[in-house]
């Protein structure tokens, strides 16, 4: 890795630590992916019409959402890819994007969160349960200093390895197949997550002397297991894609249904 190459990285490596300050609940960590790509953005289109620069910049304020501690190889792997190929291999770094982030977001759950911050916070109660304020000191110490690894490493990881994988790409018959995997696998793995995500239960339950003698929620389960969150995550994306409603004004309506059906008594709470 050449000086000027490092130098970007490292770039890159400081302005991903900023990706949850602009964090919404439209495309989550969009805006602060954007951020960490942009110097590299530029640099890779400085000698292409604006409209190449601006359709690239487009492409990364889709919906992105993984582990702030690992998306360091992803930042990586699509700074290389859009230098390498640009908008020319627009899809596949979507695709990527979308294959890498539900996994790693998987990896850093259980481990980023559920290990590495478990261990240094047991250790501050430990010492807390003693009366010694050095415990904090050293959860804040031995937490940041993992966490900054992580980061630090992992996006000269995924520019290396970024960098391979377009070694590979000869012809468009390639990103075309290797979008279009990307996108199954995206699509399997955001399909998987809304019987976990979107919880809707039916409140309509006919009781006689304290037994329930029919179960609306239990007939629909029946028939096929999470249909309601099924129904609704199409309707709304049916919203989106097919009668152009904004994600803002989807979200205001699920609150508003979701409070009046919970007052009326459709919804269990």
């Amino acid at each position: 890795m050449d000086k000027q190459m490092k130098k970007e990285v490292n770039r890159t490596w400081r302005r991903s630590l900023f990706l949850q300050a602009s964090h919404n609940y439209e495309r989550f960590q969009s805006l602060g992916y954007l951020y960490a790509m942009t110097p590299t953005l530029k640099e890779a289109y400085k000698d292409k019409p604006k409209e190449e620069l601006s359709k690239a910049m487009h492409r990364h304020l889709e919906f992105f959402n993984t582990c702030p501690q690992l998306v360091q190889p992803i930042l990586g792997v699509t700074a290389a890819m859009e230098k390498k190929e640009g908008n020319a291999a627009g899809e596949a770094i979507s695709g990527l994007k979308i294959a890498m982030m539900g996994p790693l977001a998987g990896v850093g759950d259980s481990i980023v969160y559920m290990t590495i911050l478990l261990i240094c916070l047991l250790l501050a109660v430990t010492f807390g349960m003693e009366g010694n304020p050095i415990g904090l000191l050293l959860c804040f110490v031995l937490w940041n200093a993992t966490s900054q690894t992580l980061k630090f490493m992992g996006t000269r990881l995924g520019y290396r390895e970024g960098t391979k994988l377009i070694d590979r790409i000869r012809d468009g018959d390639f990103v075309k197949r290797f979008s279009f995997m990307m996108s199954i696998v995206g699509l399997t793995m955001v399909g998987g997550l809304i019987c976990q995500l979107v919880d809707i239960r039916l409140g309509l339950d006919v009781v006689d002397e304290g037994e329930t003698v029919f179960s609306l929620q239990g007939t629909f389960d029946s028939i096929l297991p999470y249909m309601l969150p099924l129904l609704v995550t199409l309707l709304c994306f049916w919203l989106m894609k097919k009668k152009k409603v904004k994600p803002i004004w989807i979200l205001l309506g699920i609150v508003v249904v979701a409070i009046l059906g919970s007052l009326a008594g459709l919804f269990a709470l």
